[in-house]
């Protein structure tokens, strides 16, 4: 039999020995949140190696902008002033490139760009900008299409789940899940039960494609102004603790049937925008501003400290764990975190870890027979034809 001594001796020295370096964690979560995929690439030039490198400068700084604009809210990012290529190249920590094609004189690629957490963070600190540290577990997307009394869900033809099937991936907080209209699927929910808000029946469809929530996204093509011709598209988001307060309503003009799917595009943008920003209003954290938590971990053996370990290290709001003591039956820990300890909540029951108590006594519970939050497989982006090579 092992002393649990020996094994707790061995602990103590991998908790001292290995201390989390501020904003320096690499893992999942923190690398999802500062990594930007599918940046489309298109530049000519006198050769292909000038195209190449051209491209790589364009594409690093869409990336850059678009991760702001993920981490971010327009309020702030004036303060970060321009930032130069240089500045931007020095962020980057690699690029991953596929769908590589050349010619003499052109270069068309899509880039991957994975930033550096603990350089992005420096440079938001330093200009006063707010930022997000807890990304959004995926929410499933049910697309259900005309009035109360004709509205279509799983059957076709359903344009407005076409639209989403057809919508590039989300590539902000919100990762988003289109369910694949199986039978599994067609059994778990109706397009009137998700109208009516049924909350068990949702919950189940997110809980069974590894999703924290499940959003209903109803279109309606209803007849316009005075103008005969003219219609509107109306959209209109619900969730299922709330299914008669929409968390995003709006219509957009619809001047014939041939400017549908342009409208339904523009449609799901903004509710991609829309459900970012919820989020982060949420959990925006200023970076200048670090708080501390003592909490308990009751544990019953080395193996589950070791997996609390590994939970923790997957958050990304938090900046430091240190371990105060360690008995056979419990931890005591000194967190550092950026944010309020609600968001802190939040990010630590994403990876399986419930936080409870109160400022005089927090605890942490680890969730048994969980292994952290799952990785649920986001909406493909649509294969999409490359333009012809030139000479």
């Amino acid at each position: 039999m092992v002393d649990l001594r020996l094994c707790i001796a061995a602990v103590l020295l991998l908790a001292t020995a290995t201390p989390a370096a501020r904003g320096q964690t690499s893992t999942g979560a923190t690398e999802s949140l500062f990594t930007v995929r599918d940046i489309a690439v298109d530049e000519t030039a006198q050769s292909a190696s000038q195209a190449r490198e051209r491209a790589l400068y364009v594409g690093q700084r869409a990336a850059f902008t678009r991760l702001i604009n993920r981490l971010t809210v327009p309020a702030d990012r004036t303060r970060l002033g321009q930032i130069d290529d240089t500045t931007i190249q020095r962020l980057v920590r690699d690029i991953e490139i596929s769908a590589e094609r050349t010619s003499a004189v052109r270069y068309l690629a899509k880039l991957s760009v994975r930033f550096n957490p603990a350089g992005v963070r420096q440079r938001l600190a330093a200009a006063g900008v707010s930022m997000v540290e807890t990304p959004s577990p995926a929410v499933v997307v049910l697309p259900i299409y005309g009035a109360a009394d004709q509205a279509v869900l799983w059957q076709d033809p359903n344009p407005w789940r076409d639209a989403w099937n057809a919508a590039p991936p989300a590539s902000g907080l919100v990762p988003l899940i289109l369910p694949v209209g199986d039978v599994a699927d067609m059994g778990d929910i109706s397009a009137e039960q998700a109208i009516g808000g049924d909350a068990e029946r949702l919950r189940a469809l997110a809980q069974r494609y590894g999703a924290g929530d499940v959003v209903v996204v109803r279109a309606e093509l209803a007849r316009g102004g005075q103008d005969d011709g003219e219609r509107r598209l109306n959209v209109m988001v619900t969730r299922p603790d709330a299914p008669d307060t929409p968390v995003f309503a709006e219509h957009f003009t619809v001047a014939d049937e041939a400017e549908l799917p342009a409208a339904m595009a523009q449609a799901i943008e903004r509710i991609e925008a829309a459900l970012d920003d919820k989020w982060k209003q949420e959990f925006l954290v200023n970076l200048g501003e670090s708080q501390r938590m003592i909490v308990a971990v009751p544990i019953e053996s080395l193996a589950d400290w070791l997996e609390v370990r590994r939970r923790l290290s997957g958050i990304s709001a938090l900046r430091r764990s240190t371990l105060i003591t360690l008995s056979q039956n419990e931890a005591v820990l000194d967190l550092g975190f950026v944010g309020n300890a609600q968001q802190l909540r939040t990010a630590l029951a994403q990876r399986q870890l419930q936080l409870g108590g109160s400022q005089d006594a927090w605890e942490l519970r680890l969730l048994r027979g969980t292994g952290g939050a799952p990785a649920p497989a986001v909406r493909e982006p649509p294969q999409k034809q490359q333009p012809d090579e030139e000479e």
